[in-house]
């Protein structure tokens, strides 16, 4: 993590290495051991309650004021391509009562696509932090010296190259 670096070791030496993104000062990546179950290709990505509660609700506010009967604007998740399924089925977030409603209680998700946050694949190793490693479309942030942006996942610069090196191992 300090490093901003991914090894793959192969017989004791590193194979592969690549720039990774790690967590922001304030969201640290944790540091755990533990074997890689799946690689997901165009993932979904869900949204975890941190971010819904810190960085979604913030932004939905009801709009006409106490009296206006304006509805809420819901903005953000349009923004973000951001959708909502209750019960297996998508739900319009403009019919959503936000002033009743548990935001964490929601399943709020974006699907795959060229702005996923996720990227084109996804690392997935069980962890009681909900960590993952995963690609971005945000492939600038590679760049920097110091690459600590994220919200505790491992944003991988070469993703693709990074699941030929494991697929070669785990056929």
């Amino acid at each position: 993590i300090p490093e901003f670096t991914l090894w793959v070791m192969e017989d004791g030496k590193p194979g592969f290495t690549t720039r990774v993104v790690v967590g922001k000062p304030d969201k640290q990546t944790p540091v755990f051991s533990n074997e890689m179950q799946t690689i997901v290709f165009n993932p979904y990505w869900n949204v975890p309650n941190s971010i819904k509660t810190e960085e979604i609700r913030p932004f939905l506010r009801e709009e006409g004021g106490w009296f206006g009967g304006g509805g809420w604007n819901t903005a953000v998740l349009q923004r973000h391509n951001l959708r909502i399924n209750i019960g297996g089925r998508e739900v319009d977030p403009s019919r959503i009562d936000w002033n009743r409603i548990d935001i964490r209680s929601l399943n709020i998700y974006q699907p795959p696509g060229p702005d996923n946050v996720l990227g084109n694949v996804k690392f997935v190793f069980p962890n009681k932090h909900d960590v993952y490693m995963h690609d971005t479309p945000q492939r600038g942030l590679f760049s920097s010296a110091t690459r600590a942006f994220s919200h505790g996942c491992m944003r991988v610069q070469n993703p693709v190259r990074f699941a030929e090196v494991l697929l070669q191992h785990d056929k």
